[in-house]
């Protein structure tokens, strides 16, 4: 039963995702297990997602009931762009890796970070 749980939370959270951030030109990849990669390439969305998490840590989250199984799905996101730096695909995947540890941290206090925003 827990597979089964566990695959219809990320089967709904997909969808919730690819309807409001996702446009035709975007694209999702499962890189393993429960890491995804996702291309935003529309600026409004990418700012409605910036905007979104800033006021609230925990926006991407997102509570889904399965019958009388009540989940609370977790998410956590790196976030890199081709605007801050990122030349090639190979450096906007492992900057956003990057990014996504740092969510990560205990003394992290968001759900999200910009690579763009990391002081190194």
């Amino acid at each position: 039963m827990g597979r089964e749980i566990g695959d219809m939370l990320i089967s709904e959270y997909v969808k919730k995702l690819k309807n409001t951030f996702m446009s035709e030109s975007s694209e999702i990849f499962r890189i393993s297990g429960l890491v995804f990669a996702v291309t935003i390439l529309d600026p409004q969305k990418m700012q409605i997602l910036r905007t979104g998490s800033t006021k609230n840590p925990k926006f991407l989250n997102m509570e889904i009931n399965y019958g009388s199984v009540k989940a609370e799905v977790d998410v956590l996101l790196g976030v890199s762009s081709t605007y801050e730096g990122a030349l090639n695909s190979k450096s906007l995947f492992e900057q956003a890796v990057h990014a996504l540890s740092l969510t990560k941290h205990k003394n992290y206090s968001s759900n999200v970070c910009y690579y763009g925003d990391i002081d190194e």
